[in-house]
């Protein structure tokens, strides 16, 4: 009899375990701010760039086929970048603009209104609706929906900024990117940029 009260105290415990664990990490995607590297538990990649990593969430979303990490060794992880899944799309960009729409509508309801940036530059030559693709991959053509964290708008979980942006890969396909920027994410930008000077 007391080895049944003593299994279910540590089923119980473990339980407890579980869910403080998962709370622990209860940002977007099932990440958050200062995670450190050791935490992803082997699940990430480096890649050519420093402090940024592939990585597996705990939380994926079956619209985005992969995730990246900016994580330092001092302030843990700070940004998260989602990247969507290609979509054909006709020149137009319909089908592409569509998901942005979808995902931004989401995004939304969830953490308010953004600020749009829909605008093609001044300067540029690719103007005509059949070649909005065309603009966007030539990158005088912006479609951003951003989210910053201010007094009129408050991020949880220590977001500062969400940003979600379509990205033409070809003329007909393109995918809709999303990144979270933590509260540190400037300290560690500040980081990349500063190099080492240790011994100088």
């Amino acid at each position: 009899m007391v080895s049944i009260f003593v299994m279910h105290a540590k089923i119980k415990t473990l339980i407890i375990g579980l869910a403080l664990a998962g709370a622990a990490y209860a940002g977007p995607f099932g990440l958050s701010q200062g995670m450190p590297l050791s935490a992803f538990q082997g699940k990430c990649k480096s890649t050519d760039q420093k402090m940024v990593y592939f990585v597996e969430v705990p939380a994926p979303n079956p619209r985005f086929k992969g995730y990246m990490g900016v994580i330092s060794d001092k302030a843990g992880l700070g940004q998260v970048i989602a990247l969507g899944k290609n979509i054909e799309t006709n020149a137009e960009g319909v089908q592409l603009r569509a998901e942005f729409d979808s995902l931004c509508d989401a995004l939304t309801k969830k953490y308010g209104k953004p600020k749009l940036v829909d605008v093609l530059s001044d300067s540029s030559a690719i103007s005509g609706p059949d070649l909005w693709m065309m603009s966007l991959l030539q990158k005088q053509r912006e479609l951003v929906a951003t989210w910053e964290g201010k007094k009129d708008l408050k991020l949880p979980d220590h977001l500062r900024r969400i940003t979600l942006r379509a990205v033409a890969v070809t003329s007909t396909r393109g995918n809709v990117a999303l990144s979270y920027d933590f509260e540190n994410f400037d300290a560690i930008s500040a980081e990349l940029q500063g190099g080492d000077d240790t011994g100088l």
